[in-house]
């Protein structure tokens, strides 16, 4: 279809995806395929002609995977970009405090995902005339906060499959870039931190609006970048990270 802008996003149901999905659905010739582990809700985009969930989808199982490359071929007819939002919590617990288990989710969530992902649609994507790949770290990449760890490191491997798949399908057409973000503004996340940078946080809508404009514009130079994304805010400089996070 000419003039149609074709996406895939992952974790479609997470704060983030819900912002990106409700940004994306307000713009012109945006067709979508969405994901989620979890059911449709009364407040999600329903189908439509442009609009299509695959709810139940584990992207940790190849099966599932497999399923999400099969759909996207029938659902875009041409060039389509993906976006990850699928990712997993880390409730700032220490190391040692956190179980193996706990630990292990970490790198499965923020890491095993979006590799699934890519090993399954890069193929596709190339195949299509390559396209853009977005995935989402966080700012701790830069700090390396305590009781963060295994959080931090699985987003320092998302960032270097990024970099690495800019390399080796550059010359394909793939464009991947990923996003450092601060904290994502919600009533969850305040309620966690009401000590917190406040100033500091995105709002998903803002983020939204940055994918969308990177994803539209002629931007295919800049590839295989963590691009950071934040509120200025005096305070996130002089107030310690100890201190933002503590609850009581």
């Amino acid at each position: 279809m000419k003039n149609v802008r074709n996406y895939l996003i992952t974790g479609a149901h997470s704060h983030l995806g819900k912002g990106l999905v409700s940004f994306f659905a307000q713009q012109k010739g945006v067709r979508m395929l969405l994901t989620s582990r979890t059911p449709t809700s009364a407040n999600d985009e329903k189908d439509s002609q442009n609009i299509r969930h695959l709810e139940g989808i584990d992207l940790l199982k190849e099966s599932n995977l497999k399923t999400l490359a099969q759909e996207a071929e029938r659902f875009f007819p041409g060039k389509f970009h993906v976006i990850n939002c699928a990712g997993a919590y880390w409730d700032h617990k220490g190391f040692s405090e956190a179980s193996l288990a706990q630990n292990r989710q970490a790198f499965e969530g923020n890491a095993q995902t979006i590799l699934g992902v890519a090993h399954c649609l890069i193929p596709l994507m190339c195949k299509r005339g390559g396209g853009y790949f977005v995935g989402f770290s966080c700012n701790s990449v830069l700090h390396n906060y305590p009781n963060m760890l295994a959080f931090t490191a699985s987003k320092m491997a998302l960032e270097s499959l990024i970099r690495s798949l800019a390399n080796e399908y550059g010359g394909k057409g793939l464009v991947a870039n990923c996003f450092e973000l601060a904290t994502i503004l919600t009533g969850r996340e305040k309620g966690l931190k009401p000590f917190g940078d406040h100033q500091n946080w995105l709002l998903p809508e803002e983020v939204a609006r940055v994918v969308y404009a990177m994803t539209t514009g002629p931007f295919s130079i800049v590839n295989g970048n963590a691009i950071k994304l934040y509120h200025y805010s005096p305070s996130f400089f002089t107030k310690g990270y100890l201190e933002r996070i503590r609850r009581k």
